[in-house]
């Protein structure tokens, strides 16, 4: 009894630590599922190769002990093909199945095996290995499909829509006081250059009263020089001394106040420019907010269009394209620069704006023609869909 004893708890023991060798083996089934479905088709293919490179050795290792639990694990590598998009599914499965013989016989007794216990641990610690021509695809094989071929089916590769020459900055002037305007200095199409001054207010009463400002400061400065001389002769007070120096900051503080009313009665360019729309005129009275003059700044200009909202499946900024100007006769390279943040639920479409490339031409604001696009040559540039793309937070 005793002997029979020894005999159950030593197999009992053996196979209990196959059973851990094997499902240590196997342990990395989640990593490899996360790889398989994140990674292009021949990432598939390695990950499961690695795995079954992983599954011989361990499986030698433990020996004809183990064919039981071998056979377990084999069918669960067969399920993690489960993970994988379904036009991949089959291809995967089909090849496991068809090499499924090939490893079974690796299920041989320890004494049989060539390598050593070291052995297998210095290559296990060298990383993963297998027969990665196992899961190749086949010679002459089509390539994977894309991304875009794979998801979406494209009904023409080529889009023409109507588009529009727009200026990079328009801004509209509009009056930041009610009076009477000086002068206009420019007039439709005028070219203008930054700090140029636009339109000039009267403020002669302004003026006026900054002079008024100007010479209680110049008093008040004077008060105090000769205050400090006093105090020192011990003639006043700190209370007085101190008074005479507020009453000095009070006019240096009102002189401000009027440069600051000053610089509001003339508007000046923020950027070079042209004038694009003049609504005002010298001597007329004007109230605050009313528009007095639109400008749009002198850099190259960018081109607007809309296009079919299910083309985000494959346009995205960076995207090429060609703009053909109706005015010119000519066609210039641009690239899309901006999507607008919404698609119009009417139309089902969405505003994208691109930036010309460097040209020649005299272009101006308002000019139209045809944007084209194409699938191919996006793709040619390695510009991902904007629905292809990862989501931002």
């Amino acid at each position: 009894m005793r002997n029979r004893l020894i005999i159950a708890t030593f197999f009992g023991t053996v196979l209990l630590g196959s059973a851990g060798i094997s499902y240590a083996a196997f342990s990395q089934r989640e990593p490899l599922r996360q790889q398989i479905t994140e990674s292009g088709f021949s990432s598939y293919m390695q990950s499961a190769a690695a795995a079954v490179g992983v599954y011989k050795e361990k499986v030698q290792f433990t020996g004809d002990l183990v064919s039981t639990t071998a056979s377990y694990n084999w069918d669960r590598l067969q399920d993690w093909a489960v993970s994988v998009p379904e036009h991949l599914q089959l291809r995967i499965r089909e090849r496991l199945q068809s090499h499924m013989t090939a490893a079974e016989p690796v299920v041989v007794p320890i004494s049989a095996s060539k390598m050593t216990l070291s052995d297998m641990q210095a290559r296990q610690n060298g990383g993963l290995s297998g027969d990665l021509s196992l899961l190749e695809p086949a010679s002459g094989a089509e390539p994977p499909p894309t991304l875009s071929q794979s998801r979406w089916t494209v009904d023409k590769d080529d889009l023409s829509v109507e588009a529009v020459l727009v200026p990079r900055q328009v801004t509209v002037i509009s009056s930041s006081q009610d009076g009477k305007i000086a002068n206009v200095f420019f007039g439709h199409g005028d070219h203008f250059k930054k700090g140029d001054t636009l339109i000039a207010y009267d403020c002669d009463d302004l003026e006026a009263e900054a002079a008024i400002a100007g010479m209680e400061k110049d008093l008040t400065a004077k008060k105090n020089e000769g205050g400090d001389k006093l105090f020192k002769l011990d003639i006043i007070s700190d209370v007085d001394r101190l008074g005479i120096q507020i009453e000095d900051k009070q006019a240096a503080s009102k002189v401000k106040v009027y440069k600051a009313r000053m610089n509001d009665c003339r508007i000046t360019a923020q950027f070079d420019g042209t004038v694009t729309n003049r609504l005002a005129n010298p001597g007329e009275y004007t109230r605050t907010d009313r528009v007095l003059m639109e400008v749009a700044s002198d850099e190259p200009l960018q081109v607007e269009f809309m296009v079919p909202s299910k083309w985000l499946r494959w346009v995205n900024t960076g995207a090429p394209l060609e703009v053909k100007i109706n005015e010119t006769d000519a066609a210039y390279s641009a690239k899309i620069t901006r999507i607008y943040g919404e698609v119009d639920p009417v139309s089902q479409s969405i505003q994208m704006v691109a930036a010309l490339d460097t040209y020649k031409d005299p272009l101006l604001p308002g000019m139209s023609g045809q944007a084209k696009l194409s699938i191919s040559q996006i793709e040619k540039a390695g510009i991902r869909g904007y629905l292809q793309a990862p989501a931002g937070p």
